[in-house]
């Protein structure tokens, strides 16, 4: 009797000049299904050099995959890209969010026959037009997908518009890897940290909040780091130069964060319209750090409010929360941090979404 042969699945990243959090988690739960499945990564835009350079700042293990591919961005490599994808004869092929490589592919793999998962996780897909990408692009690749993948449970009527009666999975909430972060000696650090410093992640309040509080952080020694590359940065630089704040506000750039996360007191997410489902908030609570939060969309689902807080989007109410913190009592603070990890032990495990994508990977 003849063998059969196991099933394989790839997973798709497009890629610029850094991972972003639905990157990061997506190739980090892949590795650990691939113990058990034939799976292989590609990625588009980078060549190896660089991948490998950004999952080792990004603290991203791809040990398990069967087979990692990378192709630049340009004609040749997309064709020789799509080739591989039809003619490998994937059981199923994962990407996420809109893009025309990724529409290009929907519509090959359909004549194939080949199953595809959609995840969508920009949010703000919600708004007409988001950068160029208008409803009929996003509603002619969900069209051409079998199952959809929903990060945001917000967004479930507006794809369902899109998609008719097409099934929707919503993705089980954030993860991270509890073992390499954990709670550790704490430093006078304030830290907020996103892959992209755009407007919709909303550093700007921070600044603005470090310039009005700025006597009373240098009178208690607490530094504000802000880690991240791209949109905003060089006028977050320019204003922190201007108000002569550079001496306890420090501009990191893209970094590791496993390796200041631990040292971090506080973490802030202050997205302007939403902070779910933030791998950096999830790094944080298992780092133990207190986090402040805006009070925005579902991140009250990933906020132990007992040990953190949800604030308004606004400057004042921001400068007096890192300033009630402060003021805390050292054992207080020292409860906290570990109410924290113990919620991040019980909400962030991989093993829940590990579960969710095999289970998507399993259907008919």
């Amino acid at each position: 009797m003849l063998k059969q042969e196991e099933s394989k699945y790839a997973l798709i990243i497009v890629m610029g000049d850094f991972f972003g959090g639905a990157e990061r988690r997506l190739i980090r739960v892949y590795n650990e299904i691939a113990k058990r499945k034939k799976i292989d990564l590609y990625i588009r835009g980078s060549d190896n050099t660089k991948f490998r350079e950004l999952i080792k700042i990004g603290n991203i293990n791809v040990t398990n995959y069967n087979k990692i591919v990378c192709y630049r961005s340009n004609f040749i490599n997309t064709i020789k890209c799509i080739n591989n994808l039809m003619f490998r004869k994937y059981a199923k092929i994962h990407f996420f969010d809109y893009n025309r490589f990724n529409h290009f592919v929907s519509l090959f793999l359909k004549q194939s026959h080949t199953k595809v998962i959609c995840t969508i996780a920009n949010y703000n897909y919600l708004k007409e037009n988001y950068n160029g990408i208008c409803k009929s692009d996003l509603e002619k690749l969900i069209k051409n997908c079998d199952i959809i993948d929903l990060l945001y449970p917000r967004g479930v009527e507006y794809i369902k518009r899109l998609t008719g009666n097409k099934r929707i999975h919503i993705t089980p909430g954030t993860f991270t890897d509890l073992d390499l972060f954990k709670s550790d000696k704490k430093e006078n650090i304030i830290l907020f940290a996103a892959a992209r410093l755009e407007n919709d992640k909303n550093p700007g309040m921070l600044v603005d909040a470090c310039i009005l509080f700025k006597d009373k952080l240098r009178l208690e020694k607490y530094e504000v780091w802000i880690v991240g590359q791209g949109g905003e940065e060089e006028a977050l630089r320019n204003k922190i130069r201007k108000h002569k704040i550079e001496d306890f506000v420090k501009m990191k750039g893209y970094v590791c964060t496993s390796k200041i996360m631990t040292k971090a007191k506080v973490f802030l997410s202050l997205g302007l319209y939403e902070n779910y489902p933030s791998q950096s908030l999830a790094e944080a609570a298992a780092s133990g750090c207190y986090i402040i939060a805006t009070d925005v969309g579902d991140t009250n689902r990933i906020i132990d409010t007992q040990c953190s807080k949800l604030i308004p989007c606004n400057v004042q109410e921001l400068g007096n929360a890192m300033m009630d913190y402060i003021y805390t009592k050292d054992e207080i603070k020292e409860l906290y941090q570990k109410q924290i990890r113990l919620f991040a032990e019980k909400i962030f495990d991989m093993k829940i979404s590990v579960g969710y994508f095999s289970y998507l990977l399993d259907l008919s």
